[in-house]
């Protein structure tokens, strides 16, 4: 493949996944509307659509308050993959080399783990208020908090109870426990990580960005 196609193949990557993403996320909504599913619309949507659906739910098998997460993880997914594959095709095409690779991959599961940080750093925000208002446990949004929290806070109950008012000491805990881990240890990996990527890359192309 000439280094022009692959920079071009680079450049479509993301927004090939993202036209692909929004077709996933119609075809999520459609089902809560019990389309027919033998329309040529239907039948062309799921064609495309349910073999990465069902691979989803057989990874990810999800389901918190009734709701099904697993098309969630998916787009998410390829959400992530789109930019650094691009960045793979782009880079390699403008003479950089195959190599390039590794930092590219280490510096995408970085970011992914700074991401899930900050996601787990919100649900325990969303905890701790919870145990201040003490909605009814049945809520959704409730169950949706506590399932994904307490296999997380769990094996802290002995050692932090509840606090004043009822507020959820382990859940104080563990968020500060997260913002020092993605503040100290997670941002300084990134820098350290987008460092060895443009040391790779330097002498083909210039600044670096995924």
């Amino acid at each position: 493949m000439s280094g022009s196609l692959m920079v071009s193949v680079g450049k479509m990557i993301p927004t090939i996944v993202n036209v692909y993403i929004w077709i996933l996320i119609i075809r999520v909504l459609l089902t809560w509307f019990n389309p027919n599913p033998f329309s040529p619309f239907m039948r062309f949507l799921s064609s495309i659509t349910d073999p990465v659906l069902d691979l989803a739910r057989r990874w990810f098998p999800l389901r918190l308050g009734g709701i099904d997460f697993s098309p969630i993880i998916i787009i998410i997914v390829l959400n992530f993959l789109a930019g650094p594959l691009g960045a793979f095709f782009s880079l390699v095409g403008k003479g950089a080399p195959v190599s390039v690779a590794f930092p590219i991959i280490v510096t995408m599961l970085l970011q992914i783990l700074s991401y899930l940080t900050w996601l787990l750093m919100i649900l325990m925000v969303a905890r701790i208020i919870i145990s201040l208002v003490n909605p009814p446990y049945n809520n959704t949004l409730v169950l949706i908090v506590y399932g994904l929290t307490e296999p997380l806070l769990a094996p802290l109950r002995r050692w932090f109870p509840k606090g004043p008012k009822g507020v959820d000491i382990k859940a104080v805990v563990f968020l500060i426990g997260l913002f020092l881990f993605d503040s100290l240890i997670t941002n300084t990996l990134i820098n350290v990580s987008a460092t060895w990527l443009l040391k790779v890359s330097s002498g083909w192309i210039g600044p670096v960005t995924i």
